[in-house]
């Protein structure tokens, strides 16, 4: 699904939400109209309503008071036919899930809280990722007891704090994380991808043996569909790919249908993150020098080879998992 797909089905929802709450309210208004009592009762507030502002606006103290009074005694009656008939004040006004935006999703133009969340969701939901990713606020470098591990680990925290800041914004659209496994990889990538699905952005996570399906339905699908297995890759302003290396190379396609899927992105200025358990020497001898210079071009690619301990061993259980 594409990030405009998901707005929009987003703003379905709301709608469908608002034209609930307010349908629900005026069956309930209709309902109280048909009793007669309830009928006079509302005409008279409505007469007594505009008569207090009337004696405000012209200074007619006492009046204004005395039709005050008059207005509380109606509107107590009110109450009274409403609570007979089964109601009350509440049921005749839309009950929003959202008092603040009333389901519009928007407050004086900007996007409201719930609005902010709810699409968060979505787009977490669709990027293929697990529902606990890690945040740069779990962060803990006190896990970590090998200096060099600490301090560069430190340094991709904090470039990548300023390089989603300024998404898109940015010089660099592709990067490589290189180690062992616990190392903080998966981690690290983790806590980018949210930072940027916090702020709106189509992020989509697939493993290496995931793309590879994807690239061998496109070579050998000759029907309209064919396109969709390449183009989904494109959409996202950030493509993580995971586990490089795991993957059967494939003659014509992993290594092809790879370069131009990276060569593509960076055109679009998108971002690509990639893990690999494998070293450089070995990446470039299994995918060869199309792919390598395309991941190690220094002018729009960095790569960071991570060093020291795992850190699997000394995480939550929640992260367990995480390399």
């Amino acid at each position: 699904m594409t990030k405009q797909e998901i707005i929009n089905q987003l703003n379905a929802i709301y709608a469908s939400r608002r034209t609930r709450a307010e349908t629900i309210a005026q069956i309930n208004i209709n309902k109280a109209r048909q009793n007669k009592d309830y009928f006079e009762v509302e005409k008279s507030i409505k007469r007594l309503s505009f008569e207090v502002g009337k004696a405000e606006a012209f200074g007619s103290k006492d009046l204004a008071k005395q039709k005050s009074k008059e207005l509380i005694l109606e509107r107590i009656k009110s109450e009274k036919i409403l609570a007979n008939i089964g109601l009350n004040n509440g049921d005749l006004v839309p009950k929003y899930a959202c008092k603040n935006c009333s389901d519009t999703g928007k407050i004086n133009g900007k996007l409201c809280e719930c609005y902010k969340k709810e699409l968060y969701n979505m787009l977490l939901k669709n990027s293929g990722a697990k529902t606990n990713l890690a945040s740069f606020k779990d962060f803990n470098l006190s896990l970590i007891t090998e200096t060099s591990q600490k301090e560069q680990l430190s340094k991709i925290k904090n470039l990548f704090l300023s390089w989603v800041d300024n998404y898109p914004k940015v010089d660099t659209h592709t990067f490589l994380f290189c180690g062992t496994a616990g190392v903080g990889k998966t981690f690290m990538t983790e806590c980018i991808a949210k930072a940027m699905i916090d702020k709106g952005y189509l992020v989509s996570f697939i493993s290496s043996l995931g793309l590879n399906e994807n690239f061998l339905k496109y070579h050998t699908t000759f029907d309209q569909n064919k396109q969709s297995f390449f183009d989904m890759f494109l959409e996202p302003e950030l493509l993580v790919i995971d586990d490089l290396g795991t993957e059967q190379i494939l003659k014509n396609v992993t290594i092809n249908y790879l370069v131009a899927l990276l060569n593509e992105r960076n055109n679009l200025n998108k971002a690509t993150i990639i893990t690999t358990n494998l070293n450089l020497n070995d990446i470039l001898e299994r995918y060869g020098e199309r792919v390598f210079s395309r991941i190690a071009n220094k002018a729009d690619s960095k790569m960071f080879i991570i060093k020291g301990e795992d850190l699997r061993l000394k995480t939550p259980p929640k992260n367990s998992n995480k390399k």
